[in-house]
């Protein structure tokens, strides 16, 4: 599919009703529950944001990821969507998405037009609920990585995430042990809440 037929369907997929959690169970561990339960559960949940940023290169699509570094942090070295923490100042959640996406990766946020949001999802081991947005470039941008947050930048093609049948394995994570499918790229295991954010944005695109 080309780069621009792809923007088409998100553009116009993107306001009709998501997904959501049924596209979220086939990335996540078992025993997840949809994220309405989980803020009923935990009310005072924190916010953040994140932003699927897809781009051309040639006839193929593109999706920025990235590594972070070990730290002591609940998502230490895991291969996530550039993001963060909601702070007092910004505006809108999408203010927060573009600029954690600049002080993470270093991408001026006029480098990026956002399309839209997908479905919010709640992530138990740091109790935050993730907006995700979806925007697009329209070419490889220009990136100033901070080097104590992000370790490498991945740029898969879209078509990786397009399969149905995906393996599954026991990833550690700081609750313990946690069973889940998983994308395969490279010598990446991309898992958890990035996996069944890409798999919603995937659904939106596919069908």
């Amino acid at each position: 599919m080309e780069f621009q037929q792809i923007i088409e369907r998100i553009t116009i997929r993107i306001k009709q009703p998501l997904p959501g959690h049924a596209a979220h169970a086939h990335l996540s561990p078992r025993s997840r529950l949809d994220t309405s339960e989980y803020l009923r559960l935990n009310p005072a949940y924190k916010s953040g944001c994140v932003t699927l940023l897809v781009y051309p290169e040639s006839d193929i699509t593109r999706l920025l990821l990235m590594e972070r570094t070990e730290s002591n942090d609940a998502h230490s070295g895991q291969i996530s969507f550039p993001g963060g923490k909601r702070e007092m100042d910004d505006q809108s959640l999408q203010e927060t998405a573009l600029r954690e996406t600049f002080e993470e990766v270093g991408i001026d946020p006029s480098a990026i037009q956002i399309i839209g949001q997908l479905s919010d999802i709640y992530i138990p081991v740091s109790n935050y609920l993730v907006h995700p947005f979806v925007g697009f470039a329209n070419s490889f941008p220009k990136t100033k990585l901070n080097p104590q947050e992000v370790k490498s930048i991945l740029t898969p093609e879209l078509d990786v995430f397009m399969l149905d049948d995906l393996p599954r394995m026991q990833f550690k994570s700081k609750v313990g042990w946690i069973e889940a499918p998983y994308y395969s790229y490279m010598d990446y295991k991309i898992w958890g809440a990035t996996a069944m954010m890409i798999r919603e944005l995937v659904e939106i695109i596919k069908y």
